[in-house]
């Protein structure tokens, strides 16, 4: 299964992509509390028990902080503009890592 981005603003049918996914990806920037289909998708992946990884721009102010609460986290990273590139990398590491686990643990492991 290749790795997919679908970025919310492009696609309406939103919940069906995030109920086809394996992990749910946060990039937490200025404005991601002020952006409603942000919220619903973040409120969603909750609800549906997603597996999910933040990646937060240091110092955004969440105006809401505890939207986070409760999200079935598998990592949470921090970047600013002089390591995004390191953090990004580790983002995709840890993206693979969760795929090879569950390729593993659906018995996919000979898959592409």
């Amino acid at each position: 299964m290749p790795y997919k981005l679908i970025e919310g603003e492009k696609i309406k049918d939103w919940k069906r992509h995030v109920d086809s996914s394996a992990v749910y990806v946060a990039i937490v920037e200025e404005g991601f509390c002020d952006d409603m289909m942000c919220l619903e998708q973040t409120l969603y992946a909750k609800s549906i028990n997603i597996p999910s990884i933040l990646v937060i721009k240091e110092g955004v102010n969440q105006t809401i902080p505890d939207l986070f609460d409760g999200l079935n986290l598998i990592e949470t990273l921090y970047y600013n503009d002089s390591n995004k590139k390191e953090v990004m990398k580790k983002l995709g590491e840890k993206l693979k890592e969760t795929k090879i686990k569950l390729d593993k643990e659906f018995g996919r492991e000979n898959e592409t």
